[in-house]
């Protein structure tokens, strides 16, 4: 792999970051491709199958779209007013692939301020990504939480 390609990589994940920081929702539904997956394991079955384990999130695009449409409006009090939240995206690497799909992962923490309190979740996201013209469009995302529990934290209403 190319440092050209690792490049490219890390530019769509520090975009696809600054859409979920910045609330734009619908826009980051929008860079899934139509059969593409987003999940985020249990907690304490981190490495379980989505077949095997209730997953926090485990999202078809429509699914997602949804999920993106709701967090946009007023009554959902799960985010509203939208949580204020700053994420970095970290040691990003391409892990496999061919021409037309790429396998990367990168370590995230978002923080998350919201009445008064702020809650970190750091992490790491496994992509599968798939060549679309010049940029790309994510065929899975899997989001692993690298805390044993929600607590304190509650809930991860906000997308990671």
């Amino acid at each position: 792999m190319t440092a050209q390609l690792v490049h490219e990589v890390s530019q769509f994940l520090f975009h696809e970051a600054h859409l979920l920081d910045t609330a734009q929702f619908l826009e980051w539904a929008g860079l899934f491709a139509e059969d593409g997956v987003y999940r985020i394991p249990p907690t304490d079955q981190p490495d379980a199958p989505p077949e095997r384990a209730l997953y926090l999130v485990n999202d078809d695009h429509f699914r997602l779209t949804e999920r993106a449409k709701r967090l946009t409006k007023k009554d959902a009090h799960a985010e509203y007013p939208n949580s204020r939240i700053c994420r970095t995206i970290s040691n990003v690497a391409i892990t496999g692939g061919d021409e037309t799909e790429i396998h990367a992962r990168a370590n995230f923490v978002a923080y998350r301020y919201r009445y008064r309190r702020m809650n970190i979740y750091p992490g790491r996201s496994e992509y599968v990504l798939r060549r679309e013209g010049a940029g790309f469009l994510i065929a899975a995302k899997t989001a692993t939480l690298a805390i044993d529990a929600l607590r304190p934290h509650g809930s991860v209403s906000i997308i990671i």
